[in-house]
């Protein structure tokens, strides 16, 4: 086998029976269509997922609200029974410092342009 067809990756080495696909191009750094849109759980609302690549502050809300909705879901996943009390009242603290977190996405996103209300 020469080098050439070695190098490419072709020849002996392709596993049999497995046709190569073409590469899709319209992957990462294609861009986003218009129509996509983002819905902001921590806002209960959507925004145009162009508006998220254009401008970094809607990006910084679309990525709060990822981490805060993460965070709220593991939390609701992982309540302590009742009788355990210091480890309820422990996690009943981690939702108020969700809650903290939830109102300051909502004061960042009125402080965004493309997401401010009006």
């Amino acid at each position: 086998m020469d080098i050439d067809r070695a190098a490419s990756g072709r020849g002996r080495h392709r596993w049999p029976g497995r046709a190569r696909r073409p590469h899709s191009r319209a992957g990462a750094g294609a861009g986003v269509q218009d129509g996509g849109l983002l819905y902001l759980r921590s806002l209960g609302r959507t925004v145009r997922a162009v508006d998220a690549v254009h401008h970094p502050l809607v990006t910084g809300v679309v990525v709060e609200d990822a981490c805060w909705c993460a965070g709220q879901d593991y939390w609701r996943a992982h309540r302590p029974p009742w009788w355990r009390l210091s480890d309820l009242l422990r996690w009943r603290e981690q939702g108020r410092e969700l809650a903290r977190k939830r109102e300051r996405i909502r004061a960042l996103a009125a402080s965004s342009p493309p997401l401010s209300p009006g």
